[in-house]
């Protein structure tokens, strides 16, 4: 006989509120559970709070160390079940969250054990990099011997489970330029669940050269001038302080070597387009006509036919430089006498060379030439008039048509010019001359009253100058007074770097001298 409704309904409170539940299908009225959840938690220094149970995502049902949570009205179907809150000491096993397969009528259960180990310190390592050339691969952190961990120029790298007492944490994979301003390691103590932050602040300015190793050159000629494509395709010209005899020397990157040693010529100056077109000038000592060019087409060195010009009026080029292999200037001077000379300046493109203006005795002797472009040449020298004491110093420019005198100083003897573009060139020379220009005008710099007989400039922030009795001068930039370091007694004459943190100057003696950082 069925049982009144009032008494099914009472019944069915008390059971309810006893935590009683009934297995049988929902068409009786009593909620059956869809889920149980349980977790078990083990180990040493347990989680404090507990946990968080999370439902497809929806968080929030606390749950203790050791329990078991009942949730129902659960659709059939698959649910993400995980735990969340759970402290870094701490690791469940097994998936987590966890996929559990709800059926309509009856309970699924899972269950989650969770193991806790001993809380161990942290450390947490930053690096700040500043400057214009940070590391371009970044940097590595180790702690004591473990493997490394890759870290950026400006990161921070975690690293967890570390036992308590003494641990050394470096930072290496640092580009040469750039100087960590903390010790590097830095020794940290730490105690159970400690957490430190170890900073490492680098700066990275642009790379320069700060020490001058010398290398081995093989000879003892004065070498007058450098000029290369790369660090490891570098040629030097020297000659004889005894007799009319000159040599080229190319560095590969590991040593130097001969290319050329010839009598009865004197070559005074080096340049190519490429490792396998360069030119180097000078003069024929014994011949009618002494103006020398010579060329290295990437196997050997032959002479290029000389120019049409009267025996009477003997030429010696000085220097030579070019934008292209079709694109090269030479200058020099000419003897029209024992009394007058004058400026030599030629150009060639690629097939013939040509004069660029008549010989006309303007006393004139030009020494160096560089340009930024094809209608932005310089060349410095020296006038001197019979008659006058001293000389003067001359720059003077072409701009794709005609060439005219942009600065003239008495009692200055330029010997060499080189810039970084159209707004930043140098020229140097006698008693520590430096003049700068910025592409308004030209300013005096000083570094030295030494005579200065080579410039080469990378950019406004790097140039170098070599000069009388090992001289090197550095420039920062415009304005700033060149640093000058001693590096030899003997006189340093030529200067080029692949790089402003890659730089060889050459001098008497078979001198050479590579800069690095």
């Amino acid at each position: 006989m069925s049982q009144p409704f009032f008494v099914r309904f009472v019944l069915g409170s008390v059971l309810a509120a006893l935590g009683v539940v009934a297995c049988s299908d929902r068409d009786t009225g009593v909620e059956v559970p869809d889920l149980q959840v349980t977790t078990a938690t083990s180990g040493i220094d347990l989680d404090p709070d507990g946990y968080s149970l999370s439902i497809d995502g929806d968080s929030g049902r606390a749950m203790k160390l050791t329990d078991t949570v009942q949730v129902a009205d659960l659709t059939p179907g698959d649910h993400a079940v995980g735990l969340d809150g759970v402290s870094a000491n701490c690791a469940v096993q097994g998936a987590d969250p966890r996929t559990a397969h709800v059926v309509s009528g009856s309970t699924v259960e899972t269950d989650f054990q969770i193991v806790c180990q001993a809380v161990k310190a942290t450390v947490i390592v930053t690096t700040t990099t500043t400057g214009e050339a940070p590391d371009p691969d970044g940097y590595e952190v180790t702690i004591d011997e473990a493997p490394g961990r890759p870290a950026a120029a400006n990161d921070t790298v975690i690293i967890s489970g570390l036992t308590d007492g003494a641990h050394p944490v470096a930072l290496g994979g640092i580009a040469a330029n750039c100087r960590v301003q903390e010790d590097n390691p830095q020794t940290v103590t730490l105690a159970e669940g400690d957490t430190v932050t170890v900073p490492f602040t680098l700066d990275c300015p642009t790379p320069t050269v700060s020490r001058w190793t010398p290398m081995t050159s093989g000879t003892r000629q004065s070498l007058v001038d450098v000029w290369g494509t790369s660090g490891s395709d570098v040629f030097a010209v020297g000659q004889s302080d005894e007799t009319f005899e000159s040599i080229i020397l190319h560095y590969d990157g590991s040593a130097w070597s001969s290319q050329l040693d010839r009598n009865d010529i004197v070559l005074d100056a080096i340049w190519g387009a490429s490792g396998s077109d360069v030119y180097a000038v000078g003069f024929d000592a014994f011949a009618s006509n002494p103006a020398l060019v010579l060329h290295f087409d990437g196997h050997e060195w032959h002479d290029v036919p000389g120019l049409p010009t009267d025996p009477d009026t003997p030429i010696f080029f000085q220097s030579v430089w070019g934008t292209s292999a079709t694109d090269v200037f030479i200058v020099g001077a000419f003897n029209a006498s024992p009394e007058f000379n004058g400026s030599v300046l030629v150009h060639c493109d690629g097939s013939q060379c040509g004069f660029m203006r008549d010989l006309e005795p303007d006393f004139l002797s030009l020494m160096d030439v560089w340009g930024s472009s094809p209608t932005d040449v310089y060349a410095v020298g020296n006038a001197i008039v019979p008659g006058e004491e001293g000389g003067t110093g001359k720059i003077i420019h072409y701009d794709g048509q005609t060439w005219t005198t942009v600065l003239e100083r008495p009692g200055v003897g330029f010997t060499s010019i080189s810039g970084s573009g159209a707004g930043d060139v140098v020229a140097v020379g006698w008693d520590g001359a430096i003049f700068r220009y910025d592409g308004t005008a030209w300013g005096s710099e000083r570094g030295t009253t030494r005579f200065i007989y080579g410039v080469w400039s990378h950019s406004q922030a790097d140039a170098f100058a070599v000069g009388q009795s090992g001289l090197t001068l550095h420039s920062t930039g415009p304005g700033t007074r060149w640093k000058s370091t001693i590096l030899h007694s003997d006189n340093l004459l030529g200067v080029w770097g692949s790089s402003g943190a890659d730089v060889f100057a050459v001098g008497v003696g078979g001198k050479i001298f590579h800069g690095t950082p």
